[in-house]
């Protein structure tokens, strides 16, 4: 995924902005037209009692990537259906979501996102997720 500086910067504002964000540690890594990129570490108050990325991080993290993606073409947007597939235990020191919009109309667009856990220096993929979504107001 190729970066464009200004969808960006633009990202990373509202990403500050969210105090959710502020505790997961979502950091935007990459921003294009349709795409968008996060990643952050796996921190204990993440984690569920198995030692995993606890399944609601995991979705809040690849609906973030989802929204992040949509928001480079329509700008603010809210999600409407999501739709999450957990592939394999999310165990790792850093995770990283991407999504890339798959089509955009008038009023809604659809996303594919998926999330990666990074371990014993090893990328895999543990959740997928397809998110339809819409202009914000």
């Amino acid at each position: 995924m190729s970066s464009d500086d200004g969808l960006k910067l633009a990202l990373e504002a509202a990403n500050a902005m969210s105090p959710f964000h502020r505790v997961t540690g979502f950091a935007v890594e990459a921003a294009g037209q349709g795409e968008a990129a996060l990643s952050f570490d796996a921190r204990p108050e993440l984690l569920n009692h198995a030692g995993a990325l606890h399944a609601g991080v995991q979705c809040a993290a690849l609906d973030t990537a989802a929204g992040y993606a949509a928001a480079t073409i329509a700008g603010p947007v809210v999600t409407l259906q999501f739709s999450t597939q957990f592939l394999s235990s999310a165990r790792g020191e850093r995770f990283e979501a991407s999504a890339t919009v798959t089509r955009a109309g008038k009023a809604q667009l659809f996303v594919d996102a998926r999330l990666f856990a990074f371990r014993d220096g090893e990328r895999r993929l543990v959740a997928s997720a397809s998110a339809v979504l819409t202009k914000a107001g």
